[in-house]
Parts: C-alpha cells; structure tokens; sequence
C-alpha cells in the first residue's frame, strides 16, 4: 500500500481528545452477535489518554452479551 493511504498499518484514525472535541461518539458492533453499544470518548480519556488512537479500544472491548473480544468500531455524530 502506499504511503498516507488509510488502510495502511500507519494509520491510526482519530484520537480521543479529536472525538470529544468534535462531540462525536463511538458505536461498537459485535462481530459474533450483533450487538451494538455507544460508547462515548470522554470516559475513556482519564484511563488512556487524549491522544490515545480510538481505534485502540477494539482490542480492549469484549461484548456483554456473548463475550466476545471481536468489535467493530463506527463514529457517530451524536
């Protein structure tokens, strides 16, 4: 892939700080089961920090109803 293309490894998406200054939110969405949560960067900046990558938090996030690790991230205007 070329370089500054954003699906290369480099490329990390908005920050926290980023999200909450454009008053956006994230929706998680369980690859196994479906199901979806809001999830809003303001509570996520004193664990990680505003310059944290939200990307980041997929690896972080495990589904409440099946538990499962697998989450895809969406950003939402709120």
């Amino acid at each position: 892939m070329r370089a500054g293309n954003r699906y290369s490894q480099e490329y990390n998406g908005r920050t926290l700080g980023q999200l909450v200054d454009a008053k956006m939110a994230l929706v998680a969405i369980c690859r196994r089961c479906k199901h979806q949560r809001v999830l809003f960067p303001a509570s996520y900046i004193e664990r990680f920090g505003e310059d944290f990558p939200a990307i980041g938090l997929r690896e972080r996030l495990r589904c409440r109803s099946c538990h499962g690790r697998m989450a895809n991230l969406h950003e939402s205007s709120r």
